[in-house]
Parts: structure tokens; sequence; C-alpha cells
């Protein structure tokens, strides 16, 4: 972790963005440009942040609960078991990834390739068996970055 903000409650001094937003870019201001790459929850996820942080050379992914705000078609699309949709915005960077193995997970990122490969992992199920599961770039990323977060919340609880 390079940088952290205790949330105090309201100081007034809001974009029309949202407190999301205004948190994620006050605390990387001083990283820009340097092409870093930042990991958020959905609270702080939303394209608008992505495309506008991927201009000022920060690549950034996120878990995102908006999926009908980049894609309303997503969401009537049932997914089973190991399937993803995978859809680039335009011809930005900006990669909506749906992925489904035990629920639906949506990740928004501009740090990951659209055509790349999953990565395969081996999950113990109740009995001996081993299930093959594919996890999109994407999520596998998210979750590998997001224990230093995890770890430092832990630490300072």
């Amino acid at each position: 972790m390079l940088n952290q903000n205790v949330y105090l409650g309201k100081d007034g001094k809001r974009s029309r963005e949202g407190l999301g937003y205004d948190a994620v870019r006050d605390l990387i201001k001083p990283f820009q440009g340097k092409q870093h790459h930042v990991y958020f929850d959905n609270f702080f996820c939303g394209p608008k942040l992505l495309e506008d942080l991927f201009v000022a050379k920060t690549y950034a992914c996120g878990y995102s609960a908006i999926e009908t705000e980049v894609l309303p078609q997503l969401c009537t699309n049932k997914l089973k078991r190991g399937e993803k949709i995978v859809v680039q915005k335009g011809q930005s960077n900006l990669v909506f990834t749906k992925w489904h193995v035990k629920k639906d997970v949506c990740v928004l990122s501009t740090n990951s390739d659209p055509t790349s490969a999953m990565v395969q992992i081996e999950r113990r199920q109740q009995g001996v068996e081993i299930e093959q599961v594919e996890k999109p770039q994407p999520v596998v990323l998210y979750n590998k970055s997001m224990g230093g977060v995890d770890h430092s919340d832990q630490l300072r609880s």
C-alpha cells in the first residue's frame, strides 16, 4: 500500500463524480503518470474512473457491481459455471469481464488483455475430487493484488 486516508465524514469538496471517484484520484495523485497498477473494490470502481486513470497513465482493476452502467444487455445473460463474457469498450483500454463460478463476478480493468487466456486452477470439492476451474486474467490479478489491502486492514484493526 502506497497511500491511505481515513474518511472522517463529509467535507463538502466533492466533484460530481462522487466520493469513491474523488477518494481514488486524491490517493493516487503523487503516483500518477508512473504507470502504476491500482486495485480497488466495487465502492470505488466505475468506468469513468478507470478511463480517467488510464489517460493519467495509471492502470486500474476492480470488482464492479455496476454492469448495467457498462453494458445493459449483459444483465439478462445468465452464465453457466465457468463461463465468461469479456467486452472491450470501443477503442479504449477499458475491459469488462463477467465470470460465473458460484455467482457472477464483474471486473472492470485497464491492465488486462481481453484476448488473454484464462488461468487454470485446481479446486478441491467436498470429497476427494479435484475440479479444474479457469479464471479470467483480471480476476486473478485482482485477487493477487487486493491481498495487500486486506492485510493492511487486518493490521490496522
